[in-house]
């Protein structure tokens, strides 16, 4: 991905929508995700695609989940 300069984009709205059993999966998936992306020097996108403004979050939030 890193030498095709192809970005690696989570969506925001996915994990807000699930069930709270299911959080605690696709967080830990993200993050691991997140590291290797890290490690091979992928460009790393979050993104909302909220359909409900109330599911729209801010961007500092939004960034804890990479760091």
């Amino acid at each position: 991905m890193h030498q095709c300069n192809v970005a690696y984009g989570f969506s925001v709205a996915d994990l807000l929508l699930t069930t709270k059993e299911f959080q605690s999966v696709i967080i830990g998936r993200m993050r691991q995700n997140i590291m290797i992306a890290k490690k091979y020097k992928v460009e790393i996108i979050l993104a909302s695609f909220a359909s409900d403004p109330l599911l729209m979050r801010n961007l500092k939030d939004v960034w804890c989940l990479v760091e």
